[in-house]
């Protein structure tokens, strides 16, 4: 059995929008948002896609260009449910191969 990455369970392709979820504005909801991120990930089974202890998938992977469109879509998601200040501070950190498991971790580290 191949060990488990980031892409192992994705759909191919997203046939519905992600849900909006209440906007991450500070410490004090950053517990609800987590949750709600998860929630509305692990509905479309792309929950994995935050998990930094997975691998990312290669270039090489047959599945990679599915795994890079869901994952570049999920980042975007993501930064569409956080106030504009740490928006803006995430633009300026992220680098452009910033995958949904770096832009998580990165909101939870801008938050603090």
């Amino acid at each position: 059995m191949a060990d488990r990455t980031q892409g192992t369970d994705l759909p191919m392709g997203l046939k519905d929008s992600l849900e909006s979820i209440t906007k991450l504005k500070g410490m004090k909801g950053l517990r609800v948002w987590k949750y709600d991120v998860q929630c509305a990930l692990e509905f479309h089974n792309l929950s994995d896609l935050i998990d930094s202890l997975l691998p990312q998938l290669q270039q090489t992977d047959s599945t990679y260009e599915n795994w890079w469109r869901l994952s570049r879509k999920v980042s975007m998601w993501l930064g569409l449910q956080i106030k504009v200040e740490v928006k803006e501070q995430l633009v300026l950190e992220l680098s452009k191969d910033g995958y949904t498991d770096k832009t998580y971790k990165l909101i939870l580290k801008l938050i603090k």
